[in-house]
């Protein structure tokens, strides 16, 4: 049993305001900084599959991208190991440049400029956690263990004053040696875990966080930039004969108003009507906006005044093009 990785959904819902806001607006440059943050943890996350597939443990379950919900807020865990005798908490870091730690005062220094909070006291906060919801769902005197492991090659690990780095704190390619080091711990251990049962209630516990992107960064409809965008140059797009041209670049599509409906999706929610349709695509024909939503398939809510359109998107599956996107973002 396997549950995958995640695309974050406030990564998503970034990516989208950044394909519709000017480059000069005053939230642009945040998002592109959180946008950062957001695609080095989850990429840092997927990093780790190859060194999890070199320790050839057929039974072992692992489920990645969890939040669970705890007592009214959420914890988080990157990646979780269930195994016969023990839980794993994995927390994955993809950072680069030299790395110092001082767990007396519970902190990780970037490069001597930037400060955070101690990996350990996150994992160990993890497994307190992650304690409590095994106890509140029936299971009990659950081993569980931490790790906190760094995937980037391009990093240095050093310690702050004489006392030594918590030797839970690896490489990744030390991965197999520290799992197997855990494993002979319980080597005299009798009685296995009920890890299957275990995986089975925290995948139905996970929920995603789908977050307003508007109220978390104050931003109004009034602040994006109208029409269907260009894939190639991000230029506005006009409608001629039943295609979107780009007069920049001269690119041309017949469908590129799909991209420009799931933007809205992710930014405004899942429902639209005739006129915000019109207004967000730029387009003048009430005709031609209904025919351009309604080819889409949404879920038609009868309205008196007007039709609403909800749109239900797989946040997984649906949004490549963003993906692209933001590659083109970051290696710029």
């Amino acid at each position: 049993m396997k549950k995958n990785h995640e695309i974050p959904i406030k990564m998503l819902k970034i990516l989208a305001c950044l394909r519709n806001l000017r480059k000069t607006h005053p939230s642009y440059k945040q998002l592109l900084d959180e946008l950062a943050l957001y695609s080095a943890g989850h990429y840092g996350e997927k990093s780790i599959d190859y060194y999890l597939k070199l320790i050839f443990e057929k039974d072992m379950i692992i489920l990645n991208s969890l939040r669970i919900p705890l007592n009214g807020v959420h914890f988080q865990i990157d990646t979780l190991l269930l195994t016969t005798k023990t839980l794993i908490i994995l927390e994955i870091k993809n950072m680069t440049g030299t790395i110092s730690f001082d767990h007396a005062f519970g902190t990780m220094i970037q490069d001597q400029t930037k400060i955070y909070q101690d990996p350990i006291t996150q994992v160990n906060n993890q497994k307190a956690q992650l304690n409590m919801w095994l106890k509140q769902n029936g299971f009990h005197n659950i081993p569980i263990d931490t790790l906190v492991v760094f995937v980037n090659k391009n990093v240095r690990l050093i310690r702050e004053g004489n006392q030594p780095i918590d030797d839970r704190i690896i490489m990744s390619y030390r991965l197999r040696d520290k799992y197997n080091e855990i494993q002979q711990r319980y080597k005299r251990t009798t009685e296995n875990i009920p890890k299957e049962k275990i995986a089975q209630h925290l995948t139905k516990a996970h929920t995603q966080n789908n977050q307003s992107i508007l109220e978390t960064y104050e931003l109004t409809y009034k602040d994006f930039s109208l029409g269907v965008k260009c894939p190639t140059c991000l230029q506005k797009m006009r409608r001629i004969h039943s295609n979107w041209v780009c007069k920049q670049c001269k690119y041309k599509s017949r469908d590129t108003h799909v991209n420009a409906l799931k933007d809205y999706y992710l930014i405004f929610g899942p429902r639209i009507n005739n006129a915000k349709a019109r207004l967000w695509l730029d387009l003048q024909s009430p005709d031609v906006a209904k025919y351009l939503i309604q080819k889409m398939n949404p879920i038609e809510i009868s309205d008196k005044r007007n039709r609403i359109y909800e749109f239900n998107f797989n946040y997984q599956q649906d949004f490549d093009y963003l993906i692209e996107f933001s590659k083109k973002l970051i290696n710029k």
